[in-house]
């Protein structure tokens, strides 16, 4: 999870109690996603590598998806990030026993700058990570994902957006309690695009949305200028 500075300090007992179930719900909801790699599929094959390409993966189950990635595309590099030093440790088992791998994990905070030069990477996926982010902060998350992308490289995103029915706004319900409504504002009205042009991307296309009965993940794709 991108940490946030807390606005939950001197709250209530209450307060602190429904957020507490918030986060709770939370972050069951995205192991319950991650466990349930349909909708990621369409993203996966959209893709499009070639042989040899450098692919960064991150956000949630940015991890998981290098395991479904490495075996869909053995001839392409992959490279996942996670904040946490246990989820990286967990994925390593079964990427160890591939001999010769074509995937790495490795633990790194997700915001700020990345451990790796610019122009990295032939792709970069980011997974349900932006709606964290608060708006201030937003920019400069999108510009560094930009700076790893060489000239002309891709950027896949899944991100949570506008909900077609009271059910799919429930995951931001949750989401705004944790994160802030002003975090979580632009992905109700959809406006979270925008800032991708503003971080260094062109041709911004959202190629496909999805329900997942307690919210909706669209997927995007953007090129480097």
């Amino acid at each position: 999870m991108i940490e946030n500075p807390s606005p939950h300090d001197g709250l209530g007992l209450f307060v602190r109690l429904r957020l507490w179930v918030s986060e709770l719900i939370y972050s069951f909801t995205f192991v319950t996603l991650t466990r349930d790699g349909s909708w990621r599929n369409e993203l996966f094959v959209a893709l499009a590598p070639k042989s040899g390409d450098r692919v960064l993966s991150l956000g949630k189950s940015g991890l998981s998806s290098v395991i479904s990635l490495e075996r869909l595309y053995p001839e392409v590099h992959f490279t996942g990030v996670d904040q946490s030093p246990k989820a990286v440790k967990e994925i390593s088992w079964p990427l160890s026993d591939k001999k010769p791998g074509n995937a790495i994990v490795t633990n790194a905070p997700l915001r700020g700058s990345l451990p790796f030069e610019a122009s990295s990477f032939d792709i970069v996926i980011c997974m349900l990570a932006l709606h964290e982010v608060l708006p201030d902060d937003k920019l400069g998350f999108v510009s560094e994902l930009a700076r790893l992308l060489r000239h002309g490289g891709t950027l896949h995103m899944a991100e949570f957006d506008s909900p077609e029915n009271p059910g799919e706004g429930r995951i931001l319900a949750f989401a705004s309690r944790i994160f802030g409504p002003d975090a979580i504002a632009p992905h109700r009205d959809g406006s979270w695009m925008k800032v991708l042009v503003k971080g260094g991307f062109t041709t911004v296309k959202l190629q496909s949305s999805h329900s997942v009965g307690i919210g909706r993940i669209s997927f995007l794709k953007a090129r480097k200028r």
